[in-house]
């Protein structure tokens, strides 16, 4: 029900909570304890070839073809999801724009910083253009303007996107629904402006969401250690 798209009013959506390693969990092929799982209308566990094709990932560690450059790369991840040769040049010399990596068409990957390098991962979790993107911890090791680069492309991509993170901003900056699941049961929807405006008076400006988060899981106040959450952007579909 989280990942469905709604046809009059796509939007993205925040998950917070102790359950975001369960709902990634969900979308691959393990068996569920209960209910089902639909991946663009696919059974993970029975169609997991069909979910795959479909489906973007990219994770918070990854490795890479240090002396390819990053045009062939790409090229590489392409022609593997049967682009062909000119398509999956084409895709690729797009996606390097996107991420702003141009320079390093013709550059090995190995000269690229830990920045750079993430954004190459996560475009090239684009590269066959998936219906839906999973993105774990997709602003670690950027700064702050390579952060922000990173939001503006979540917010600019179609289909439905997955972002975990334990960054509270990564959230408020690229969602405009929330979602906070608790003890497998959702505890909170709606927008995150909403979710700071129920942090109790007093909270430190700039901590409301985070607050009002911490408050909604956990209202006795205990110490909670890290905090996780996925954003969601469910496809707009014309």
């Amino acid at each position: 029900e989280i990942l469905r798209a709604r046809r009059d009013e796509p939007a993205r959506a925040g998950v917070l909570g102790d359950d975001e390693r369960a709902v990634r969990a969900r979308l691959d092929d393990r068996e569920a304890d209960a209910g089902e799982v639909r991946v663009a209308g696919w059974d993970p566990v029975t169609e997991p070839g069909e979910v795959r094709a479909r489906m973007g990932w990219s994770p918070d560690v990854f490795g890479l073809y240090d002396n390819l450059t990053g045009g062939e790369y790409l090229e590489l991840f392409g022609e593997a999801y049967r682009l062909g040769r000119p398509a999956a040049r084409a895709r690729a010399a797009e996606l390097l724009e996107l991420a702003r990596l141009v320079e390093f068409a013709d550059r090995p990957v190995h000269t690229m910083s830990r920045g750079q390098k993430q954004r190459l991962g996560m475009v090239r979790a684009l590269v066959h253009d998936p219906e839906v993107l999973l993105l774990d911890e997709p602003s670690t090791g950027l700064d702050p303007e390579q952060r922000a680069r990173m939001v503006d492309i979540v917010r600019g991509l179609d289909g439905c996107v997955l972002l975990s993170s334990h960054v509270m901003e990564d959230v408020t900056d690229a969602a405009n629904r929330v979602l906070v699941l608790h003890g497998g049961r959702l505890v909170y929807d709606g927008t995150p402006a909403d979710l700071a405006a129920q942090a109790p008076s007093g909270t430190r400006p700039g901590r409301e969401a985070e607050q009002a988060f911490l408050e909604q899981v956990d209202p006795d106040g205990k110490p909670l250690g890290v905090m996780p959450a996925i954003i969601l952007a469910p496809p707009s579909l014309s």
